[in-house]
């Protein structure tokens, strides 16, 4: 007869075997970070603007909801930055971002 395994060494048993999972659902994507936002945000307006620029010094507020009908993900977001006058904005913005291999792009 098979004698029973404690009960710590059956959670950790179980824990050992969920974590795989876990780590595979961690992987997907699920939209940009803010950071990931505020490298697109910065390097559109360089494309755009060039040395006119300004600097994106914060987003926050996040929100992104994978887009219908088209590729990538709408965001919704607040957004802090200084303008080349020395003058600082804050705006409340709704973007698309696609993937492109590991950046993002705002279109």
């Amino acid at each position: 007869m098979r004698t029973p395994l404690p009960i710590a060494r059956c959670f950790a048993a179980v824990k050992c075997a969920c974590l795989p999972a876990f780590l595979i659902l961690s992987a997907c994507s699920s939209g940009p970070s803010s950071d990931d936002i505020k490298s697109a945000m910065q390097n559109g307006m360089n494309q755009l603007l060039g040395p006119m620029a300004p600097t994106y010094n914060d987003i926050s507020d996040v929100d992104c909801k994978e887009a219908v009908g088209e590729p990538g993900y709408v965001c919704s977001f607040t957004q802090k930055l200084t303008m080349k006058n020395g003058l600082p904005a804050t705006q409340v913005l709704q973007k698309r971002f696609i993937q492109q291999g590991s950046n993002w792009v705002v279109m």
